[in-house]
């Protein structure tokens, strides 16, 4: 079992190859920070609070959490495994590796064998696992349609040109009096 973070970052497959060039720099240039650190760990952290867009790991170091390598093929991929397999030390990070629309580089912060356990030892972190992911899918879900909607801007310049109505007594409101009162 593994406990990996990662870092990614937006690479936009119909945008400029220039603009993807540059973030491919970007991400290269923090793994490079990381991997230079005396502590990487931290380091790691504190990049990926500043720079993660993904915001289920964000605030966590960017840790996915403990997951066995078939977990992780089938959350990251062969490519992004492979590289990660080949790590040794606690701290070490990959080359950064892109995926459809977004690069990442991961980080090993953990490496245990997997132990057999009773399953009312585990179940407790089972169902907070199972939470979490439930929240993450909201979570994106929401993300989603917010990106989804179109964005109002407001023009100062005209807003400043509107003039208030004028400001109209409740008594010059008032209706008729009533014939025979």
């Amino acid at each position: 079992r593994y406990l990996v973070g990662w870092l990614p970052w937006s690479v936009p497959e119909k945008g400029s190859e220039e603009k993807r060039e540059e973030n491919l720099t970007r991400l290269a240039n923090w793994r490079e920070a990381v991997a230079q650190h005396n502590q990487p760990r931290q380091k790691f952290a504190e990049l990926c609070r500043l720079h993660s867009e993904d915001p289920t790991t964000r605030y966590f170091g960017g840790e996915l959490g403990w997951k066995s390598e078939d977990q992780l093929r089938r959350e990251l991929g062969d490519s992004a495994v492979d590289e990660l397999v080949k790590l040794k030390e606690t701290g070490e990070v990959t080359e950064v590796i892109e995926f459809p629309g977004r690069a990442a580089f991961f980080q090993l912060r953990g490496y245990a064998a997997s132990q057999v356990r009773p399953f009312a030892e585990v179940q407790p972190a089972l169902r907070d696992r199972r939470i979490r992911e439930v929240e993450s899918r909201i979570d994106t879900a929401v993300q989603n349609d917010l990106e989804s909607r179109v964005l109002i801007q407001t023009d100062p310049a005209k807003l400043e040109k509107l003039k208030a109505p004028e400001f109209v007594s409740p008594e010059s409101q008032a209706p008729a009096p009533m014939a025979g009162s």
